[in-house]
């Protein structure tokens, strides 16, 4: 490798660190707002999520694990989360019709209700949010997002695969624990994480509109 192939990539490493960092900045930043606009329905994403989640499900609701994989979450923090919003009245935990033995997750009505509220003004919360963008802008960004999400996907995929085979053949050392090998984008504290929330929101947000163009 000479000279001008080693600053090339130098270059390019430099600039990849700039376009992170400002995608980092610019998730979180949006993830505080939108929270912030939810705490006015006494919601958060995560809250908001599981609602929509639920109000989506089969008529006959959906597991605690099946929920956790949907959301890319931990049974464990989900657990959490959903007895937080049972006691709030937003879930119902009921006994599954189709096996006496399993319980599953359902939206209440006043779940339904809270969540139905939201979607009055989500739109416009949203497009006001992104008005210094143009129609182009938009189009271009989600184009570019929904890339850069499909490479997350597989970066992840990858590490969760490196990480079982790690903990398989128990290749470091006891005293560590799990938390050590966390995958940062499975982690809601982490700025990974809220960057991939953001992925995930802007691709959702684009599937619907263009399945609105469509039905138009």
């Amino acid at each position: 490798m000479d000279f001008a192939d080693r600053s090339s990539m130098k270059e390019s490493r430099h600039d990849s660190a700039i376009v992170f960092d400002v995608l980092l900045s610019v998730s979180q930043t949006l993830r505080l707002r939108f929270n912030d606009w939810l705490a006015r329905f006494e919601l958060n994403d995560g809250r908001y999520a599981v609602l929509k989640l639920l109000a989506n499900a089969a008529e006959g609701g959906c597991s605690q694990a099946e929920l956790a994989g949907q959301l890319e979450q931990s049974e464990s923090n989900i657990s959490t989360l959903i007895e937080r919003m049972q006691r709030d009245g937003l879930v119902d935990r009921l006994r599954s019709q189709a096996d006496r033995r399993k319980r599953v997750l359902l939206i209440s009505q006043a779940g339904r209700m809270t969540l139905a509220e939201v979607e009055i003004h989500h739109a416009e919360w949203c497009s006001n949010s992104l008005k210094g963008l143009s129609v182009t802008d938009r189009s271009l960004l989600i184009g570019l997002l929904q890339k850069l999400g499909r490479g997350f996907a597989m970066s992840s995929d990858r590490v969760t695969t490196e990480r079982a085979t790690l903990l398989s053949s128990s290749q470091f050392d006891s005293s560590e624990t799990a938390a050590d090998h966390r995958n940062p984008f499975d982690d809601p504290r982490s700025p990974q994480f809220a960057l991939q929330q953001m992925l995930l929101t802007l691709s959702l947000r684009a599937g619907t509109d263009t399945l609105e163009k469509d039905v138009a």
